[in-house]
């Protein structure tokens, strides 16, 4: 997200926009509807903290790709959550091999967190699943669906999603799921 110059502060303040200063202005809006998917998330996850779960935040991947939440379950389970912040104007559904938002296919925008967590398998050496957290949109139906491909992504609603990881955990084991956690610190860093 660039800050605008001192020539585009001027003509803003005129009524004039370019369209450096609207896309600048897009970018703050998605990074900011980010940003607010991301801290919504991390609430609900956080109590399963207290459940053996090390929850990590906000880390990179590649060279700009971040991850907005990567948890170890108790059980060793990997699982790489992206959260978005959509309008309740309108549900998110599958339709076929479609994800749809409002009047827009979005089925790549959420396919992609597969490529992401075939991209975190591949440096952990562990098996990696996927989910997106969309807020505020209603998912359809209420139980949440999965898009089908290569890894399929899970798209859970938000109020399920506490009940979604709970229900899928095995025997724990503590040490490791430790250790699988501080690898992914490691080969994970901070996004900055």
């Amino acid at each position: 997200m660039g800050r605008l110059g001192p020539l585009q502060h001027i003509a803003r303040a005129v009524g004039l926009e370019t369209a450096a200063m609207a896309e600048k202005g897009r970018q703050a809006g998605k990074w900011r509807a980010g940003h607010l998917g991301e801290k919504a998330t991390a609430r609900i996850v956080a109590p399963l903290a207290h459940e053996g779960w090390m929850l990590l935040h906000d880390l990179r991947i590649w060279d700009r790709a971040n991850l907005d939440h990567v948890l170890v379950a108790p059980d060793t389970q990997v699982l790489l959550l992206d959260s978005k912040w959509w309008s309740v104007s309108a549900p998110v559904r599958l339709s076929g091999r479609h994800v749809l938002y409002q009047s827009a296919d979005v089925t790549d925008e959420v396919a992609k967190v597969g490529r992401l967590a075939d991209g975190v398998e591949e440096l952990l050496r562990v098996p990696v699943t996927p989910l997106v957290v969309p807020h505020n949109a209603p998912v359809q139906p209420g139980i949440g669906f999965t898009l089908p491909g290569t890894t399929p992504v899970h798209v859970v609603p938000p109020e399920r999603l506490l009940t979604v990881l709970r229900g899928n955990v095995g025997r724990p084991n503590p040490g490791a799921a430790r250790a699988l956690a501080e690898r992914v610190a490691v080969v994970l860093p901070e996004y900055r």
